[in-house]
């Protein structure tokens, strides 16, 4: 059974979803934020980032960064078709996508929802969060310009790549407004939220 290190919507979400797509034996064990972060002594003590997810595997072994856990339980449940085969071209293209999504689009969320992380100027705040939306949106309509072959990353085949990106869209500030704006973005989304593995953990994650 695999445990995964857990808080409502947070960067657990994505490998929660392909969790579910699996239909993976796991067990959530959630995290509560602190004002200072996810800093609960016994979670420190496995990561001590204090960052979620994490996931331990079923020999014990922790794995953290999201995306990292993501193509684990892609190659682990290699039925649930989650990426496309492995050297194909197709895989290829999902790996450019989720680590364009880790790498890209994570960080300019987190430069402006924790601006303050990313300059000891106090008084550079306000500047790295409106940089950081700018970014995020930049990003996302490279994404959109991406999306030619069909509703998702690699046309009608859902895959790892969508679960990430939604992820990723939900963390707009003004989320359904911009999609609004992204027809090709606004679809993805809609048929990742209607996912049977989306809804039954939906509320979980977004509680009303």
């Amino acid at each position: 059974m695999y445990k995964l290190y857990w808080a409502p919507d947070t960067g657990a979400l994505a490998p929660q979803i392909l969790l579910e797509e699996a239909d993976a034996d796991y067990e959530i064990l959630e995290i509560r934020r602190r004002p200072d972060g996810f800093t609960e002594p016994e979670f420190l003590k496995l990561n001590p980032l204090g960052k979620l997810p994490a996931l331990q595997l079923a020999d014990g072994t922790l794995i953290t960064e999201s995306a990292a856990i993501a193509l684990q339980i892609c190659d682990e449940h290699p039925a649930a078709r989650l990426l496309p085969a492995p050297g194909s071209a197709p895989r290829a293209l999902a790996y450019q996508a989720i680590l364009f999504c880790a790498a890209e689009l994570y960080p300019a969320d987190l430069r402006y929802f924790y601006a303050h992380r990313f300059s000891a100027d106090e008084g550079a705040g306000e500047g790295i969060k409106a940089q950081g939306l700018k970014d995020m949106e930049r990003l996302f309509d490279h994404a959109e310009a991406q999306l030619v072959a069909g509703p998702f990353v690699l046309g009608d085949s859902f895959s790892a790549a969508d679960a990430y990106l939604f992820m990723l869209l939900n963390w707009h500030p003004d989320s359904q407004g911009y999609l609004a704006k992204r027809r090709k973005l606004a679809t993805l989304w809609e048929r990742v939220r209607r996912r049977p593995s989306v809804d039954r953990i939906w509320k979980m994650n977004f509680p009303e």
